[in-house]
């Protein structure tokens, strides 16, 4: 977890007097200022940069007053800060102190003064901001330096909600309320050691909240979070706790363990609701923690309220119906439509305990469509509503007036493009949305499919593949500004988003490691699957599924989308018309990504609201009476495809928020070098190729054998129960397969066709709604065996998933989990300086990266100035971040937590210092380093080549000591040295000794003349001599320095040849 500064709440104290029982403070966070707390990667370093300068109080803790056993990470910090000198007398009173701030190399690096005033019951310190990430320790009184460190790791952490209520006085005199408040436990397996104290820390959305003191197991209760403790966080977010053991307060912690994320808040169960119209659907709402009413303490005064949480439709722009705007209108009393869910009174949740759940239940909101004349859609066909809670709630705060997760209603009509499809299957075969089949053999990239009116297109890049065949080796995506690309053409491998200026409008789901779905803003599917097997490696199917705002609007590969297949080619020939959507360099996606996405998407261009309508001066007077059921009107359907999409191993609609289109930025730079690498490593020469030589396979064998291959799928062995399509798509893979093994001879395209056909029958089903209503255990029967790629033959299809046998990994079981990941690059191709770029967060790409598998080991390397690697330290297993698997992040040890250790173990005279990294799936198998190295660029630079990355000298600086120097700086230690590259760029040139060399000469010459005139004159030639002698001799030292120094840089380290992990 990123490592963030921490918040604090200040607790502010008054008195009658000045200091010892006046105006003071009490300094937050002190059960982490211990020098035995060692700040842990899961939390925030304390920070007292922010300080406000005033009197704090400290409780029973002191400042240590020597730097025994304090070390950078300590007291919860980065750089913690101790005090010289003992703590005054009482009699002393107001004193003046210095601190020591702990540095890399000297344990008082920063020195500062702060003051200190004992009052005998409690001491007070006047203190004030810090450096950056540094704090002020604070040991328990009587403790210090803890050698006994529990090796207790508490088990089974989870969060857990409970429902609590404490009483007020209400506005009616000697009248009290229950007031409903919510609590959250930090449930764990306690350690067998007895007595064991144990510190409970609280997280909302991965962001640090508190510390609790540590305590026992009798006192556990006191480590809850309160709802007023969220620190402004409502319903809607995460939360987390770690537990750490210890001996006793004060004392060294053991090891973390952290709770997995408990969301909480009322969850939307189908936020996207697909219906006909005239029909009628249910939207699900659930709870995840209790809710409470407010009730009168042993009274009862009127008639009691229901108690229930009231949950309101609303219009998140609107407030008014509009006869000329998309709405959907709705009815309810008070004129607003919506649920209610059940809460909890004092007295009826108590008994309840961890059953509240089953007493809850889940609510619902019934949504009808009517045609209603009286509201046109203009082609609108998608809405959107949004979900509101009571603004009082019951007086339960935590839950009154939270927005809930949007529902989007599509209504459906009866369209031909519900079963219709657009692909680029390997050798390549095009299909376009209205049927027409061709091929295209030439290498490009091109547009396959483009909106004539809104901003979505699909660009391809092709490549040659398996000797004679052509195949998709990239694919990008855009809608707006945002652009997700998967690129294998290249030795960088990369899939993720490029580009994310827009709303998150598309939606990436990843099936498998090597399978994606991305659902774009219109609705339209774009499934690409990555093809593994050795053949066609690197390469990929392209389907496109258009949705109702394509008909009839698109153009590309894809045609025309109208119905009519006889326009597909707008009259060309298949290969003209294939030329005409091939795109020029100007306008490529793989080029510069960040450069070629256009405006953002904007919301109206694809939603429709629902209006509560609370002020509405038109009324629905079709509405029906259930006060329930809100009343939609549309004439089409959908803005996306039916959302009753397959289980993901990973969903994501969010871009990182760290890529934007700027050029200094150091992720947009990396995302420009990766592409820019990926197209020199490839030919994209023009060329036609030709038909591949006939084979010895007759077309009467070659159907033979593909109808026998495709009689062995088990989904051509069910297509009777199976859509009506399902035919037409088998016949069309059939005959591609035919094609391919009589013109290459070569049956290993079988398998990618027959994969082809199973995806493609799951997508139309995925989209067919009545199909799956109406043939519920087809569907079920269907799911057992369409797992991708029929889990490679090594796991058995449950449902839709893989459940793969010991020893393989990935959702489709095709990684032996003894195959290392292959790295084929790492972030700025190897080199980064810390002045440009964030060095922190390293990229590595390759292939073959497992989340929850893949680990890493760093072994830190030293180059020195005459090019030699060292390696520095032990090896260090590291965790790796795995973003696809084709992309991985680390955190560089220089980074890290570790960074002294490496200080420690590291030399003086290293002219740059890197690592080498290598990765494992099995903690066993490592595959093959790669050398990643920080370099200064004040004086360094960096030159890449075909060879590699090397890091050379700048010609006008001096790098000697560790340090680097300009022409002219001087030695700190020695004004008469002084940098001059030109003679020697690693160690200071003597000026002084070279002036004093010259004079004496001189002052020779000049005594030696005054013995006679004819003497002089002789004197004057041997002067001319020595001098030109003397320049004569410096300027063979120079070039040869140079000439030296020149082979001495072409020794410096190359990149691509590191140490290994482990050798030294």
């Amino acid at each position: 977890m990123e490592k963030v500064l921490a918040v604090f709440f200040i607790i502010v104290h008054f008195g009658n007097g000045q200091n010892c029982s006046g105006y003071y403070k009490t300094l937050p966070d002190l059960e982490r200022r211990g020098r035995n707390y060692i700040s842990d990667l899961n939390e925030p370093y304390l920070s007292d940069a922010s300080l406000a300068e005033d009197w704090y109080s400290v409780g029973d803790r002191r400042m240590p007053t020597n730097s025994s056993g304090i070390f950078i990470y300590q007291c919860g910090t980065f750089f913690p800060i101790w005090m010289k000198g003992d703590i005054p007398t009482v009699i002393e009173g107001d004193v003046e102190r210095t601190v020591c701030t702990v540095g890399y190399f000297s344990d008082c690096d920063i020195e500062s003064t702060i003051r200190v005033k004992n009052c005998g019951s409690h001491v007070l310190y006047r203190l004030g901001a810090t450096e950056s990430y540094s704090a002020y320790c604070f040991d328990t009184l009587g403790n210090t330096v803890s050698p006994n460190q529990t090796s207790c790791k508490a088990k089974n952490v989870h969060v857990v909600p409970d429902l609590q209520f404490k009483l007020l006085p209400s506005t009616s005199p000697g009248v009290f309320v229950n007031s409903p408040y919510s609590v959250f436990k930090c449930v764990f397996m306690k350690c067998s050691e007895d007595e064991l104290l144990y510190t409970v820390s609280w997280y909302v959305n991965d962001i640090y909240i508190t510390t609790k003191s540590p305590q026992n197991i009798s006192t556990i209760l006191e480590t809850n979070l309160l709802e007023e403790e969220l620190g402004g966080f409502k319903l809607g977010v995460t939360l987390k706790c770690t537990v750490r053991a210890s001996y006793k307060n004060g004392g060294l912690l053991g090891n973390i363990t952290a709770s997995p994320g408990y969301w909480i808040g009322i969850q939307v169960i189908n936020p996207i609701v697909n219906m006909k119209k005239g029909d009628t659907t249910t939207v699900y709402l659930n709870a995840t923690l209790p809710f409470g009413c407010a009730t009168f303490e042993n009274i009862t005064i009127g008639k009691p309220v229901p108690c229930e949480i009231s949950i309101y439709m609303f219009d998140p722009i609107r407030a008014v119906c509009n006869p000329d705007i998309s709405t959907i209108t709705v009815n309810k009393n008070n004129n607003r439509c919506g649920t209610t869910m059940k809460a909890f009174t004092k007295s009826e949740f108590k008994g309840l305990g961890s059953d509240w759940t089953s007493y809850t239940g889940n609510t619902s909101i019934k949504i009808t469509t009517k045609n209603n004349d009286k509201y046109s859609t203009s082609g609108r066909d998608t809405f959107k509503m949004s979900l509101i809670t009571d603004p009082l709630a019951q007086r339960h705060r935590i839950v009154a007036n939270n927005t809930l997760g949007d529902i989007t209603v599509t209504v459906q009509d009866d369209k031909p493009w519900e079963r219709k499809n657009c692909y680029v299957h390997v050798d390549p075969h095009i299909r376009t949305a209205d049927g027409s089949s061709y091929d295209n053999h030439i290498i490009g990239e091109y547009v396959v499919y483009k909106h004539k009116l809104e901003k979505q297109e699909v660009q391809i890049k092709t490549t040659q593949c398996n000797g004679g065949a052509t195949c998709v080796c990239a694919t990008s995506i855009r809608a707006g500004a945002d652009m997700y690309i998967i690129n294998l053409c290249g030795g960088i491998r990369f899939a993720g988003f490029v580009s994310c200026d827009s709303f998150d409008v598309l939606e990436v789901r990843e099936i498998t490691e090597y399978y994606f779905e991305v659902y774009m803003p219109l609705g339209t599917k774009i499934a690409i699957q990555i093809h593994t097997d050795i053949t066609f490696r690197n390469t990929m199917n392209v389907d496109i599924y258009p949705s109702v705002k394509d008909w009839d609007s698109i153009e590309g590969m894809c045609g025309t989308f109208n119905g009519n297949t006889n326009d597909d080619f707008n009259g060309l020939s298949e290969s003209a018309f294939a030329e005409k959507w091939r795109i020029k360099n100007s306008n490529s996606s793989f080029l510069n990504p960040s450069q070629h996405s256009p405006s953002q998407w904007t919301a109206s261009d694809y939603l429709c609201f629902c209006p509560y309508a609370s002020n509405a001066t038109i009324k629905d007077e079709n509405a029906a009476n259930d006060p329930t059921v809100a009343t939609c009107s549309a004439s089409q359907f959908m803005l996306c495809p039916n959302q009753a999409r397959r289980k993901a191993s990973r969903v994501t609609n969010a871009c990182p928020k760290r890529i934007k289109r700027s050029s200094t930025n150091s992720q947009a730079k990396e995302i420009r070098r990766v592409f820019s690498k990926a197209m020199d490593e490839i030919d994209l020469s023009e060329r036609i190729l030709s038909k591949r030589s006939s084979s010895a396979f007759t077309e009467a064998e070659a159907k033979t054998f593909c109808v026998n291959e495709f009689q062995k799928s088990s989904v051509v062995q069910m297509k009777n129960l199976l859509p009506e399509s399902t035919d037409q798509i088998i016949e069309n893979a059939l005959l591609l397969c035919i094609a391919d093994i009589m013109l290459a001879g070569d049956t290993s395209y079988t398998s990618a066709h027959i994969e082809s056909v199973t995806r493609q029958v799951d997508n139309i089903i995925e989209r067919d709604v009545p199909f799956r209503q109406e043939n519920a255990t087809a569907v079920l029967q269907f799911n057992e065996i369409s797992c991708v790629k029929n889990c490679s033959g090594r796991g058995e299809c449950k449902n839709g998933s893989c459940v793969c046998s010991d020893g393989y990994l990935l959702q489709d079981c095709s990684l032996p989990a003894g195959d290392a990941p292959e790295l084929t690059d790492i972030f700025g191709g190897g080199a980064c300086s810390p002045l440009l770029d964030d060095c922190c967060r390293i990229k590595v790409y390759g292939d073959g990266f497992a989340r929850n598998h893949t680990q890493g080991r760093i072994q830190i390397i030293e180059l020195s100035i005459n090019g030699t690697q060292y390696a520095v330290g032990e090896v260090t297993e590291i965790d790796v971040a795995v973003e696809s698997v084709f992309v991985g992040e680390i955190q560089s040890l220089f980074c890290s937590r570790r960074k002294r250790a490496l200080q420690d173990n590291s030399t003086s005279e290293a002219f740059a210092r890197g690592f080498t990294v290598s990765m494992s799936n099995n903690n066993i198998n490592y595959g093959k380093p790669k050398l990643f190295f920080e370099y200064d660029s004040n004086c360094q630079e960096v030159s890449t080549t075909a060879g590699g990355t090397t890091i050379l000298l700048m010609a006008t600086k001096c790098f000697i000591d560790g340090a680097c120097y300009s022409n002219g700086d001087k030695d700190p230690a020695n004004d008469c040295n002084v940098c001059k590259s030109e003679v020697n760029g690693f160690a200071w040139t003597n000026d002084c000794a070279e002036v004093r060399n010259i004079q004496s000469e001189v002052n020779l010459i000049i005594v030696a003349a005054s013995v006679s005139a004819v003497v002089a004159v002789i004197l004057i030639i041997i002067l001319v001599i020595v001098i030109g002698r003397h320049c004569l001799k410096k300027k063979q030292v120079v070039n040869a320095y140079a000439e030296t120094h020149a082979q001495g840089l072409t020794r410096l380290t190359r990149i691509n040849s590191p140490v290994e992990p482990g050798n030294k």
